[in-house]
C-alpha cells in the first residue's frame, strides 16, 4: 500500500474525477511542493509549525511520508489514495505548502489558449485596451501563434461598460479581431466581466483588465497550474503578480513620485512568494486585473456580486474558498499595471478601495477585521501603552510559559517562545498601525487632547513608517528598461536621495492608510445608512478581533485532530 501510495498505481486509469467546471483533476501526477517561508519540521518530519495563522500540524508517519515524496518531486496517485490529496490540499490551505509546478512546454501553452477566452472589461481607456491587445498579440507570437491578417487568434471578448466614446473602443476591437458587448451603464468591472462570462463557450476565462499589459511568458508560469501534471488539485483561479510597469507605462502620463512608491507599496502587487488564496491567510486576497480561470467554477457560486463595485474579487475568491475550491497567487507571471496619473487620482483609488470594507464583512463577517489578536497580547501591549511595560513583559511571559506547559513537542519552551513569544511581539506593531488604519480619527481626536495619546499616535505613525521601508526591502520590484534610463541622469549625493526617498515613502505611507481608513469610515456609514438591519455586521470592518488564547496554536491543533487532518 505505502509503495502504491508514493509511486502511484501504475495500473490506474488516466482519467480523473471530474470538478465542477469540466477540469478533470490530476491522478498519478509529479508533485511539485515547497515549504512555505518560515514553515519548520520537527520530531523528524512528523510536525509542521507555521503556515498562516501560524499553526501545529502533526502528522502521521504516512502522512510524513507522502509528504516526503511531496517535497522530493516523487508520484502520488490520487487514484490510489484520495486522502493524500486531501491532506496536500489542506495543508497548502493552511499556508503550510506552496504547489510551484513546472512551467509547460511552448506546445502545452498553446493548448491552452485553445481552451481560453479573454474577457477585458473596459471604461473610457481605448488608449489602455489598445497596450494591452498589442502586448498579448506579441505574447501569442513569441508562442508562434498568429491569427487571421495577423489579428489575434485567442477569442478577445472585449465588455464596454458604458464609455462615453464607444466607437473608439471599437476601433481598438478592430484592429486586433476582437468582439465588442456594450453595456449601457457603466456598472463596474465586476458586472461587465459578468457580461462577458456570458458569452464564453471554453473551460478558462483570461479576465485582464485594460490598463493592464501582459508579458511574453505570462501564461507559461500559470498555465503549469491547469496541467495534469501539476501535482495538484486544478484551482479555480490562478493569478498572476500585478506589477507596476518598469519606466512608465507606453503612452501615459505618470507621476514619479508615485510610481517609485507604488513599485514597492502597490496594494495589487503581492510580491514574489505565492501560495493559496484565503481569508486571514498570508495571501488574502488577489486582484482580479488578471486572472486565469475555470469558467464552471467561476459560475458554480454565481460570479460576481454584481452590488459590488469594489472589492468584488476579493468576495468571489473568498466564495469559491468557502465552496473547498482553490485560489492561487503565481508571481512567476507578470502582468504590469498602470499607475495613478496624479496624487489626487492615487488618493481616490485608495479611499475607494477602502469603501468595499463594509460589504465585505457584511457578506463575510469576522474576515475583514482590522486587528486580530489574543486576549494575552492586547492585555500585555495595553498595559505597555498605559505605562507599565513591566506589567506587559509578565503578561506575554505568562502567556509563553502556559504554552509550553501544554505544547507536546520534543522541546515545548523554545516552541512556545518561537509561538506565542513571536506571537505578542508581533502584536504590537499590529495594534499600533491599527491607531491609524482605520482608526486615525479616533486617534487624532484622543491627541489633541491628551500627552499619552500623542505618544501612541506618534508611535503609531512610526509602525507604518517602519512598516512600509520594510516592505520595500524585502518586495523586490520587476527589473525594466525604466531603471536603465534614469541612471544617465544626474545624479545627487547617496545620503541625499536615500533622505529623499525615506520621507517620499514615510509621507505616501501614512497617506496610502488615511486615504484608505477614510474609505472604510465612509463605507461602514453608507451600510448604516442604506442598509440599518446589517449594521452590527458592518461595524465589523473598524472592530479588532480578539478571539483565542495565548496557546491558540494548540487550541488549533485539537480542532484538527476532532477533524481528523492530522492522520
Amino acid at each position: 500500500m505505502l509503495a502504491r501510495l508514493l509511486r502511484g498505481h501504475r495500473g490506474a486509469p488516466t482519467g480523473g474525477r471530474r470538478h465542477d467546471g469540466g477540469v478533470t483533476a490530476p491522478r498519478a501526477c509529479h508533485a511539485a511542493w515547497v515549504l512555505a517561508p518560515g514553515v519548520r519540521r520537527v520530531e523528524d518530519g512528523r510536525v509542521l509549525i507555521g503556515g498562516s495563522p501560524t499553526t501545529l500540524t502533526r502528522l502521521s508517519a504516512t502522512g510524513s511520508q507522502v509528504l516526503d515524496a511531496a517535497l522530493g518531486g516523487g508520484e502520488v496517485s490520487s487514484a490510489e489514495e484520495p486522502a493524500t490529496v486531501k491532506l496536500l490540499a489542506r495543508l497548502e490551505r493552511s499556508g503550510l505548502l506552496i504547489a510551484t509546478p513546472p512551467p509547460p512546454s511552448a506546445a502545452a501553452v498553446r493548448g491552452l489558449l485553445d481552451q481560453l477566452t479573454v474577457v477585458v472589461p473596459v471604461h473610457n481607456d481605448a488608449t489602455g485596451l489598445n497596450v494591452l491587445l498589442a502586448s498579448f498579440l506579441e505574447a501569442e507570437r513569441e508562442l508562434g501563434m498568429v491569427g487571421p491578417q495577423g489579428r489575434l487568434s485567442t477569442r478577445c471578448v472585449l465588455v464596454d461598460d458604458g464609455s462615453d466614446a464607444p466607437g473608439d473602443v471599437s476601433v481598438v476591437a478592430r484592429r486586433f479581431g476582437a468582439e465588442v458587448i456594450r453595456r449601457r451603464r457603466s456598472g463596474g468591472p465586476g458586472a461587465a466581466r459578468t457580461t462577458g462570462l456570458e458569452v464564453v463557450g471554453t473551460p478558462l476565462v483570461a479576465f485582464l483588465d485594460a490598463d493592464v499589459s501582459v508579458t511574453p511568458g505570462w501564461l507559461a508560469g500559470v498555465a503549469g497550474h491547469f496541467s495534469e501534471r501539476s501535482g495538484a488539485a486544478v484551482p479555480a483561479i490562478v493569478a498572476p503578480r500585478v506589477s507596476v510597469w518598469p519606466g512608465g507605462a507606453p503612452g501615459a502620463v505618470s507621476n514619479g513620485v508615485i510610481e517609485v512608491y507604488e513599485r514597492h507599496h502597490s496594494p495589487l502587487d503581492l510580491g514574489v512568494i505565492g501560495g493559496a488564496i484565503a481569508p486571514g491567510a498570508r495571501l488574502a486576497y488577489a486582484p482580479s486585473a488578471a486572472w486565469v480561470a475555470r469558467v464552471g467554477a467561476i459560475r458554480v457560486v454565481g460570479g460576481f456580486d454584481p452590488d459590488l463595485r469594489y472589492g468584488e474579487d476579493v468576495d468571489l475568491i473568498w466564495r469559491l474558498v468557502e465552496a473547498g475550491l482553490t485560489a492561487r497567487y503565481e508571481p512567476r507571471s507578470v502582468v504590469y499595471h498602470r499607475t495613478r496619473p496624479t496624487a489626487r487620482a492615487w488618493a481616490e483609488q485608495r479611499v475607494r478601495y477602502g469603501t468595499s470594507a463594509a460589504p465585505l464583512a457584511v457578506r463575510h463577517p469576522g474576515s475583514l477585521a482590522p486587528v486580530a489578536v489574543s486576549p494575552w497580547s492586547l492585555i500585555a501591549w495595553l498595559a505597555v501603552g498605559l505605562g507599565h511595560p513591566g506589567v506587559g513583559v509578565a503578561l506575554g511571559a505568562g502567556s509563553t510559559a502556559a504554552l509550553a506547559r501544554r505544547l507536546k513537542v520534543a522541546n515545548p519552551g523554545s516552541e512556545a517562545l518561537r509561538l506565542a513569544g513571536r506571537g505578542n511581539l508581533l502584536a504590537g506593531p499590529q495594534l499600533a498601525r491599527g491607531l491609524i488604519r482605520p482608526w486615525w480619527p479616533i486617534t487624532l481626536a484622543l491627541a489633541l487632547r491628551s500627552p499619552r495619546w500623542r505618544r501612541l499616535a506618534f508611535g503609531a505613525v512610526a509602525a507604518t513608517v517602519g512598516r512600509a521601508l520594510m516592505q520595500g526591502r524585502h518586495r523586490s520590484p520587476v527589473a525594466g528598461n525604466g531603471d536603465v534610463a534614469r541612471s544617465d541622469r544626474p545624479q545627487r549625493p547617496q545620503w541625499v536621495r536615500r533622505a529623499r526617498s525615506v520621507g517620499f515613502v514615510a509621507s505616501l505611507a501614512v497617506a496610502d492608510d488615511v486615504a484608505y481608513s477614510a474609505g472604510v469610515w465612509w463605507g461602514v456609514a453608507l451600510e448604516l445608512r442604506h442598509r440599518p438591519r446589517t449594521a452590527h455586521l458592518a461595524v465589523g470592518a473598524l472592530l479588532p478581533r480578539v478571539g483565542g488564547t495565548g496557546d491558540g496554536a494548540l487550541e488549533r491543533l485539537r480542532s484538527a485532530r476532532k477533524r481528523g487532518e492530522t492522520r
